[in-house]
């Protein structure tokens, strides 16, 4: 059946959006009076030194109560890019790869905290763990010098076992893939937003998650769950516009997952349909006939049941006459 099917209720849907918005204002409140609560201990240690706390400590709390640190903001899809407000970070500080892979892995963790062990394990896959954990403290040096603020790096955070990136002073299009996925997925847009929508996936998403780097375990896994995520996003919207009688960019948003992805036969099937809503009958039986060819070449099957039953469908509608 389609996603639709399963939608839920105008009234239980504007529900669900209050009590996800308020949850939002909600977690805000606590966030900032949290924040409040630190810098006040932040002052109160500035007013009070602690002869046993280390200088750099020391500055460290006064670089973040007493001046505003600009965000970091990390592009991965396409390629690589890191910013520190509006000034781009020197490329020559990711001369090496593995200084931007550390960065990636980092900012894909979305601000939790990682073992040390198991990153340099990651990282440097055929090394001995003492090589591997040697190594590892080179890139975070080298990383930590390019990502400074002054004379410090307020965006890294290093504990005994493990490190992680200050969430609230780092940005990137993960976060902002993220949020697209769940409208695609899930959401309602209506009528005149879905243009918008199809617009951000070819211009800020045309591309795979650092489609350079070839190595990694993790960024590679990433890299595919995304896609298939927004492939899952692209379809779904297609079933919904159709539904709401908007073909032609139901049209747009299936042709988008197959471009994608040539295998997934729910694309076809997609397109097919909004190819049929839009009164696109020759070009949905040249899709099916494009799906058939590739599964059998491909992969040795047949198209499923569905899709040859909407097949079937489509050639056997006789048109009324005029």
């Amino acid at each position: 059946g389609r996603l639709a099917a399963y939608a839920p209720a105008p009234a239980a849907e504007a529900a669900l959006r209050r009590a996800e918005v308020e949850l939002v204002a909600q977690r805000e409140r606590y966030r900032r009076s949290q924040d409040a609560r630190r810098g006040e201990r932040r002052e109160f240690q500035l007013a009070h030194p602690d002869p046993f706390r280390p200088h750099d400590a020391s500055a460290a709390y006064a670089i973040t109560a007493r001046t505003a640190v600009p965000t970091l903001f990390v592009r991965l899809f396409g390629g690589f890019e890191a910013r520190i407000g509006d000034e781009p970070v020197d490329p020559r500080a990711f001369s090496r790869v593995k200084t931007k892979t550390l960065l990636a892995m980092l900012v894909l963790n979305r601000g939790r905290e990682v073992a040390r062990d198991r990153l340099a394990a990651l990282m440097w896959p055929a090394a001995t763990p003492e090589s591997a954990r040697k190594n590892f403290y080179s890139i975070w040096s080298k990383l930590n010098r390019a990502l400074r603020v002054g004379a410090h790096c307020p965006y890294l955070i290093r504990s005994q076992n493990g490190c992680r990136l200050d969430p609230r002073l780092v940005t990137s299009d993960v976060a902002a893939f993220e949020a697209l996925s769940r409208t695609l997925l899930f959401g309602a847009p209506e009528s005149e937003g879905w243009e918008e929508l199809y617009a951000r996936v070819c211009d800020e998403y045309a591309d795979d998650l650092m489609p350079g780097e070839e190595d990694n375990e993790i960024i590679a896994s990433m890299r595919d769950r995304y896609r298939v995520q927004l492939i899952d996003g692209l379809i779904a919207t297609s079933i919904r516009l159709a539904q709401r009688g908007e073909a032609r960019g139901s049209v747009w948003f299936a042709r988008e997952a197959l471009r994608r992805d040539a295998a997934r036969e729910d694309a076809y099937l997609a397109l097919m349909e909004a190819q049929v809503a839009a009164d696109q009958r020759a070009s949905a039986i040249e899709t099916y006939f494009a799906c058939r060819r590739f599964l059998s070449d491909e992969l040795g099957i047949d198209p499923s049941a569905k899709t040859v039953e909407l097949y079937r469908s489509i050639i056997e509608t006789e048109e009324p006459l005029a």
